[in-house]
C-alpha cells in the first residue's frame, strides 16, 4: 500500500527475476534465473507494463511506454546517457525498444547481477484500506508483547545463553501475552504499555521511563550519536524498547 497525493493505491509484485546483465539463458530448473531479455519477455508476456530492477544495490524504475518504447527513471547521481557521475543528477530516460533496454544496461553496468520484477498499481478500496490498518496495528502489539517479554526473559537468564529454542519459546510466549493484553498501541506511548507481566507465573514489574526520545536514524555520526547517548545516558535501566515505523 502506498499513499500518493492523497490517493492510496494498491501495488502486486510479480515474481522474482534473476541472472547477470550478459547471461544469455535460462539456467536448467531455474526458470526465474534466465537472461534480462528474457525476463522483460515473460512479465510483458504477464501484462506487467511497470517494472523495479535492481542492478548490484541500485534500484531504478521502469516504464513501459505502450508501442513507443521504455522510460527509465534513475534517481542516482547519473550523466544525460544514465553512466554513475559523481556532479549528476537523477535522470529519466528513454528507449524505443526492448533490446535497446538491455543494451543499455549491458553497457553501463557490465555482467553485474540483476533481479527484476513487474508491479501492477492499482487504487485501493477503502475496505482493503480499513483491513490492512488493522493488520499493521496488529503486528505493531504482537512485535511489542514479545520484545517486552524478550526483556522479562533476559532477567531471569543472560542472553549470552539464549538458544533457539530459547528464540521460539520467547516468541510464543510473547504470542500469548498480546492475546492476553487488551493493549491501544496505535502509537509508541508509556500509557499504552503494560505495567506487569506475568511471567511464568511470577508478577514481574515493568518501569517505563516518561522519556520518549524520537527521531530520524540518517547514516551520519552526529544522527547515531543521539540513538547512542539515548541509551548511555540511562545506564539506570535494564532494557529498552525501539520503535521504527510500525515495528
Amino acid at each position: 500500500m502506498l499513499n500518493v497525493f492523497e490517493t492510496d493505491y494498491q501495488l502486486q509484485y510479480s515474481e522474482s527475476y534473476t541472472g547477470t546483465l550478459h547471461q544469455e539463458a535460462a539456467i536448467e530448473g531455474y526458470q526465474c534465473c534466465t537472461s534480462l531479455l528474457r525476463a522483460f519477455e515473460s512479465l510483458l508476456a504477464e501484462n506487467y507494463t511497470n517494472f523495479v530492477l535492481t542492478v548490484g544495490c541500485t534500484a531504478l524504475a521502469i516504464y513501459c511506454n505502450g508501442n513507443v518504447g521504455f522510460k527509465i527513471f534513475d534517481s542516482h547521481a547519473r550523466d544525460s546517457y544514465g553512466r554513475s557521475h559523481a556532479q549528476g543528477t537523477c535522470v529519466l530516460l528513454e528507449v524505443l525498444s526492448l533490446s535497446e533496454l538491455v543494451h543499455c544496461f549491458q553497457s553501463i553496468h557490465n555482467n553485474a547481477m540483476f533481479e527484476v520484477k513487474g508491479v501492477i498499481i492499482s487504487e485501493a478500496e477503502n475496505d482493503l484500506i480499513v483491513q490492512t490498518c488493522v493488520s499493521e496495528t496488529m503486528k505493531f502489539k504482537l512485535s511489542t508483547t514479545v520484545v517486552i517479554y524478550s526483556l522479562c526473559y533476559s532477567e531471569m537468564k543472560s542472553c549470552a545463553n539464549w538458544t533457539s529454542k530459547t528464540l521460539s519459546f520467547i516468541v510464543d510466549n510473547g504470542k500469548r501475552l498480546c492475546d492476553r493484553l487488551s493493549l491501544d498501541m496505535n502509537s509508541p506511548s508509556n500509557k499504552n504499555l503494560p505495567k506487569s507481566v506475568d511471567f511464568c507465573g511470577v508478577e514481574v514489574i515493568l518501569d517505563f521511563k516518561s522519556d520518549i526520545i524520537e527521531g530520524v536514524l540518517f547514516e551520519s555520526m552526529q544522527s547515531k550519536s543521539v540513538l547512542q547517548n539515548a541509551i548511555k545516558n540511562n545506564s539506570e535501566c535494564t532494557g529498552f524498547l525501539i520503535w521504527f515505523a510500525s515495528l
